[in-house]
């Protein structure tokens, strides 16, 4: 997927993203709607010329992403926030190469 100008969002549903994405210009949102575990690790997801955050949107159902560190820093914590009805309790970052999880801290 390749965004325009602006913001955009992707919507994730599925248990595991390989694609490629662009968002582009703007302030751009991944919106991981995947409840339980979710991989993006192998995905290239970038915002080229913009920013791009990432939104735990379970709806209150633990949710864990996994991710590489090179992502996770694509994000940055800023930039990682809850959704309508989720807690930072219920959002966890797991990095594939790292040894051990983030949970996303208030």
């Amino acid at each position: 997927m390749t965004g325009g100008t602006g913001a955009d969002t992707l919507v994730l549903a599925r248990a595991t993203y390989t694609g490629t994405s662009d968002l582009k210009d703007g302030a751009n949102v991944l919106d991981v709607t995947h409840v339980g575990a979710t991989d993006i690790s192998t995905a290239n997801v970038s915002a080229t010329g913009g920013t791009l955050a990432l939104v735990f949107d379970g709806g209150g159902s633990a949710q864990n992403i996994t991710m590489t560190s090179t992502e996770y820093n694509l994000f940055t914590p800023a930039r990682i926030t809850d959704g309508a009805g989720h807690t930072p309790a219920n959002s966890t970052v797991t990095l594939t190469d790292a040894r051990r999880s983030l949970a996303r801290m208030p």
